[in-house]
């Protein structure tokens, strides 16, 4: 009888006590269908699964690009104001071309998108496409967004001198944080191309502040100087005695000299 009545009592918790299971996790998946997955998208969830592959054994992590395709990039690279010689890969919107790596931020081999569009930022930071890349001389400018678990949550922190890395398909580049800026959000001045610039510099922003309760109105920035990395314009490669010769095999069509911090 003993053995029946505890029985009983079990499966009468059990019972009582299903519905405040129930409910709650019921609530919390209609959640996540209203969000659409939201929280999948966060970064919290997303580093173990999204680190990213640049040696090239997982080609699903970047488009593939036709070669009539590659022939207008590299047609592009050539026209504009601060050309490149002829090998530099072509790097097409969306496409993931490098890694950050801020340890100062917290911020460790985060993937680098082409464009800056909302898609790019959830999958990690995005390169603005009106800027250059690195070894192209002239601002690199790159976004991120702030708040819990996102990848530039503590960009606001940085001080003069910190380290920035961007690890990318050709090459690797170290700059050297020397000034910090805060802006209004449509004061897009810090971010533009500017007339006949030739320093290689890097700016990363995000909204600012980070401790809000507000509609972030303002932007924080870090300014960077470039401490190593190849030189891939013309201007280089002429004064180093390198011809472009493209596509000839065995051919060095960028200046190797690494520019001394």
């Amino acid at each position: 009888m003993k053995k029946s009545t505890a029985g009983g009592t079990v499966k009468r918790v059990l019972l009582h006590s299903a519905p405040f299971l129930l409910i709650p996790a019921a609530i919390y998946l209609l959640i996540l269908w209203a969000l659409e997955g939201f929280v999948e998208k966060n970064v919290y969830f997303r580093v173990a699964t999204l680190a990213p592959d640049l040696s090239g054994s997982k080609e699903s992590e970047r488009l593939i690009l036709t070669e009539e395709d590659k022939e207008k990039l590299k047609e592009n690279n050539k026209g504009d104001a601060f050309s490149v010689t002829s090998d530099f890969p072509p790097i097409a919107l969306g496409e993931q071309w490098a890694t950050i790596t801020i340890e100062s931020a917290g911020v460790y081999d985060i993937p680098v998108l082409h464009g800056d569009s909302s898609d790019n930022l959830w999958k990690g930071v995005g390169h603005y496409a009106n800027s250059r890349f690195p070894g192209q001389g002239g601002k690199v400018v790159i976004a991120g967004h702030v708040g819990i678990y996102q990848h530039f949550q503590r960009l606001e922190t940085m001080n003069i001198g910190d380290i920035v890395t961007l690890n990318t398909i050709y090459g690797d580049y170290v700059y050297r944080v020397t000034d910090t800026a805060i802006f209004d959000a449509t004061d897009s001045s810090l971010i533009l191309p500017e007339e006949n610039e030739t320093e290689d510099k890097l700016i990363c922003y995000t909204c600012y502040p980070y401790y809000t309760t507000s509609v972030r109105t303002r932007r924080f920035a870090i300014i960077c100087e470039l401490v190593s990395g190849k030189d891939w314009t013309v201007k280089a490669a002429e004064e180093n005695g390198v011809s472009d010769t493209s596509g000839a095999e065995g051919s060095q069509s960028a200046a190797d000299t690494e520019v001394a911090g």
